[in-house]
């Protein structure tokens, strides 16, 4: 465990922290986007492997099934042995592994340095949204955890383009080299990071609660239907354009460019209209994404880059909504495994959502898959709002049973 001096918890003013910290969100968008223009150069340097095509897709998923399945463990080591040391090893790591293709050559170490990053890309996602927790409070622990999924958007928007003009210049091994990009942020972490004391949120007094499954079996499932949602339509919307005769790469382009805008768009929302409860923001934010989706399904090319972009803007209020109310009143020890919970079904969601969309595309078409999933978030949205309302009802029958039992003790 770090034993560096604890620090009290940091005031909204100390913008240094915040950026350090929520500036990490654009290492896993980085890592899965960055290389996603060049993969026909990638394919057709090892297009002498049986399936060699299969084993280079293969190779941008596997990060995103590490990150699925190591964020609860990068949680519960938090958890056990500090944050600050595990979040910078993953920093010094995340660059190493991932300029690793600038001079390994062979298949094999090539998907061994890509779980790694996988590896890297969870804890970073994980411990940097759990400190955010630690060291901030109030209105200022909920913008800086919407920036995460700012800058995180952002960055989609960013290194994909940047990714493809480095690949055209110089090759696909050498934007590999862009990984390095983290190295920058160890020596921000040792400046402005401290581990926070154990417990340093709660009364010493206050026994040891236990881990808030009951919140995390309603949390985990809304994040994994809004990242399925996200990722269903991030995936598909090549083909989707393909099916509605679009296929000029400019016209392509521009409308990707507006899509892509859209969710920054909705977390910058968020970071205005945090206030709201979730009991508003997530059904909301839903219904948002389901009439977008029902919209893009017109068959219309204007109408669908208008549907999809009004869908994605839903998705970036979503996911800092959800981050927000996974880690809400959380006691400290659990922090850790409750971001890296969260994290995991994110992750899930990216193998959820191509599956789904691509099963109800079977015989009809992406696009008429996606006025189908557009009305089911139109439905989970009437549900949600239904359940919340139905949790306050119950919060504020419970005192009245309590008085009620006591008095007739």
């Amino acid at each position: 465990m770090d034993t560096a001096p604890a620090r009290p918890m940091m005031p909204s003013a100390d913008w240094r922290l915040g950026l350090t910290l929520a500036g990490q969100g654009i290492f896993p968008t980085m890592g899965a986007v960055l290389l996603v223009p060049l993969v026909p150069s990638i394919m057709a340097e090892f297009q002498a492997m049986p399936n060699g095509n299969l084993w280079v897709i293969a190779l941008l998923a596997v990060p995103g099934l590490c990150i699925a399945l190591f964020s609860p463990i990068a949680g519960l080591l938090a958890d056990r042995y500090g944050k600050r040391r595990l979040l910078i090893a993953a920093l010094l790591l995340y660059g190493l592994a991932g300029a690793a293709p600038a001079v390994i050559r062979g298949y094999d170490g090539l998907l061994l340095t890509r779980a790694m990053l996988g590896v890297c890309e969870a804890v970073i996602m994980t411990l940097s949204a759990t400190l955010v927790v630690d060291l901030f409070a109030g209105r200022a622990r909920d913008r800086w955890l919407a920036n995460i999924s700012l800058l995180a958007s952002i960055a989609g928007v960013i290194f994909a383009p940047l990714g493809g003009a480095i690949g055209a210049a110089a090759g696909w091994r050498t934007v590999a080299l862009v990984y390095l990009l983290s190295l920058a942020f160890v020596p921000l972490m040792l400046r402005y990071t401290r581990e926070p004391a154990r417990g340093a949120a709660v009364p010493a007094a206050t026994p040891a609660a236990p881990f808030p499954w009951r919140k995390l079996a309603i949390c985990g499932p809304a994040t994994l239907f809004g990242s399925t949602l996200l990722y269903g339509m991030v995936f598909n919307e090549g083909v989707a354009f393909a099916q509605l005769g679009v296929t000029n790469p400019a016209t392509i382009g521009a409308c990707l460019a507006v899509i892509g805008l859209s969710t920054p768009l909705g977390s910058l929302v968020f970071w205005k209209a945090g206030r709201l409860p979730t009991s508003i923001l997530l059904p909301l934010g839903y219904a948002i994404i389901g009439a977008g989706m029902i919209v893009s399904a017109s068959g219309m090319p204007g109408l669908f880059v208008a549907g999809l972009a009004g869908a994605l803007f839903g998705c970036g209020l979503i996911l800092p909504t959800v981050l927000r109310w996974t880690l809400q009143d959380v006691p400290p020890q659990t922090r850790g495994r409750c971001s890296g919970l969260f994290q995991s079904m994110l992750a899930a969601g990216q193998f959820v959502g191509g599956i789904a969309v691509q099963g109800l595309a079977a015989g009809r078409g992406v696009i008429a898959a996606f006025g189908q999933i557009g009305m089911i978030a139109v439905g989970v949205a009437m549900l949600t709002a239904l359940g919340f309302m139905l949790a306050r009802r119950r919060d504020r029958q419970q005192p009245i049973d309590i008085a009620h039992e006591q008095f007739n003790r």
